[in-house]
């Protein structure tokens, strides 16, 4: 990494550890399955000051509905005004209640990553890679935006034709193995993943 890059340079550091929570992730990493997400992370904890969160891959704290009254009411208000008064203006008007409650969330986040990190190295970034939040995008950016809007996203993608058969693949070894059920063909398991997604209102019936 560039030594004045956006995860490392001081001022960005600073500007997003400005309340006294010395924990806070700086990025998140999300993706399809079998993207690499797993590669990437490997690749940037090499880096002494880059870590990664406590429980590993997946923490899929922003998968919960747990805070969505808070959510709703930050968008809610949001919508009223331009981007550059947006922050201020909803800060200013949300209940007190939403206040209560974003900060119960952002703190129970924050415990997902290690404070003594911080403490040995202040320029040490942490980080969560979570594939899911991808696949949830319905729901996920606006919790992020809600409740941590100071967190990067790194998202990682693959040509899908290519992602489809290297899940397939993995699929069928776990198969052999008997811990899961698999497909005899490539083209079986896709349009039984078309028909799944269609029943979940993923995407619109007939249109594949």
């Amino acid at each position: 990494l560039r030594k004045r890059s956006t995860l490392t340079s001081d001022k960005y550091l600073r500007k997003n550890r400005n309340d006294a929570i010395s924990n806070r992730p700086t990025f998140m990493i999300i993706g399809a399955q079998r993207s690499d997400i797993t590669t990437l992370s490997d690749y940037l904890t090499q880096h002494p000051r880059i870590i990664q969160s406590k429980k590993g891959k997946s923490l899929g704290f922003f998968t919960s509905p747990r805070y969505d009254a808070a959510v709703t009411e930050w968008f809610s208000l949001a919508a009223k005004y331009p981007d550059h008064q947006r922050d201020t203006k909803v800060t200013e008007e949300i209940s007190e209640a939403s206040k209560k409650l974003t900060k119960e969330a952002r703190n129970e986040y924050d415990r997902l990553f290690d404070p003594k990190l911080l403490d040995k190295d202040s320029k040490a970034v942490l980080f969560e890679p979570s594939p899911l939040y991808l696949f949830m995008s319905q729901h996920i950016p606006k919790r992020v935006k809600a409740i941590a809007p100071w967190v990067k996203i790194i998202a990682m993608l693959r040509n899908p034709i290519d992602r489809a058969y290297s899940q397939f693949q993995m699929e069928e070894k776990m198969g052999e193995q008997n811990i899961t059920h698999y497909y005899s063909t490539f083209e079986e398991a896709i349009f039984d993943d078309v028909k799944a997604m269609e029943e979940s209102h993923l995407i619109p019936k007939g249109s594949w």
